[in-house]
């Protein structure tokens, strides 16, 4: 009996498991794949997958934070396949919301796939940053919650930014400088 009800209690436990909500947050080039290292002027996609795992809700929002001192936030796509009613996509420098949905119902509804959203940002200057969830509204996905220490919040993802890249112009100056510093010292021997 004793052994019956632990295989049972297990078995459970896998199910429970398997149910649990997936969401990712990688950072990659634009047009190129991902990546955590990038240089000052390229443009940065963050790409959100949530996979609700055939769990149960009536909404979903999720507030992305990141070093705005470092980036700008150029656009943001959301794409409201778990439910019908998409709030706004509010973007900032440093937090910007990555899903906002629900379904205008008090049950809550089985989504039929996945969200995916990406934040569209600029390197401006040298740095680390940490991408992680919080701000106004925090993480509400199925049984991902910021107010539930216990849900399974994904680990805060991070990319670097190195260098300053000088502007042709500037590259320019250098080096006509460098050409009338050799022929002048040329025409003084």
């Amino acid at each position: 009996m004793k052994r019956t009800l632990v295989v049972v209690a297990a078995v459970v436990g896998f199910a429970a498991a398997a149910n649990a909500a997936l969401l990712t947050v990688t950072s990659e080039l634009s047009g190129g794949g991902a990546q955590n290292t990038f240089l000052v002027g390229d443009t940065i996609v963050l790409r959100i997958v949530g996979d609700p795992q055939g769990g149960v809700a009536t909404g979903i929002i999720g507030n992305l934070t990141y070093n705005g001192a470092i980036t700008d936030t150029i656009a943001g796509n959301q794409a409201p396949t778990l439910f019908a009613n998409a709030g706004a996509q509010t973007l900032g420098d440093g937090l910007s919301v990555a899903f906002d949905s629900n379904c205008g119902c008090g049950t809550g509804i089985t989504p039929p796939g996945t969200q995916v959203s990406t934040l569209t940002l600029v390197a401006t200057g040298p740095g680390t940053s940490s991408v992680g969830w919080g701000g106004f509204s925090g993480l509400y996905f199925f049984d991902i919650s910021s107010s539930d220490p216990a849900s399974n919040i994904p680990q805060a993802h991070s990319f670097t930014i190195n260098g300053v890249i000088p502007e042709p112009a500037t590259a320019a100056l250098l080096g006509l400088g460098m050409l009338g510093l050799v022929f002048g010292g040329r025409r003084r021997a």
